[in-house]
């Protein structure tokens, strides 16, 4: 038997491309979840842009729906729905999830209105995509006045 060996028997050659198969499978995983993640993330944060912008439509008057999609912003899967309401200042508390809230406020009218809206966006298969909450304050003889015209 010769002892001198120059080469690698098949076995070595075998082990050799199972780990670097291993690890090519492994290294294209992660690229994929990562361009995921990316892709989702670019979809938050166009949901994120659509809410705020409807949002500040409905509290500038331009927007007076209740729902509706964003078919002339180009996303016409995504649908909003809205729901308002008056709330009492004092119907929020100071601490929320541990974490403080300060209200405090001066108005010269005595009495005012609060008003929450809660903006949602859902995708074509009714997934919720994102939520926004906004306070919008309103004097309460500017409400008497439009109320009555």
């Amino acid at each position: 038997m010769r002892t001198d060996r120059r080469g690698m028997t098949l076995i070595e050659v075998l082990v050799c491309l199972a780990i670097v198969g291993g690890s090519v499978i492994s290294l294209l995983v992660a690229r994929d979840n990562a361009t995921l993640q990316a892709a989702e993330a670019i979809g938050r944060r166009q949901a994120q842009m659509l809410a705020t912008n409807k949002i500040q439509e409905i509290m500038s008057g331009v927007e007076r729906g209740r729902q509706g999609n964003f078919k002339s912003e180009g996303f016409p899967e995504i649908r909003w729905s809205k729901k308002t309401r008056k709330v009492p200042l004092d119907a929020y508390p100071t601490t929320r999830k541990g974490k403080k809230v300060a209200l405090s406020a001066s108005w010269t009218q005595t009495k005012t209105n609060i008003t929450k809206i809660e903006l949602l966006l859902k995708n074509d298969l009714g997934e919720s995509l994102f939520e926004l909450v906004a306070f919008e304050y309103e004097p309460k003889e500017r409400s008497d006045e439009e109320g009555g015209s």
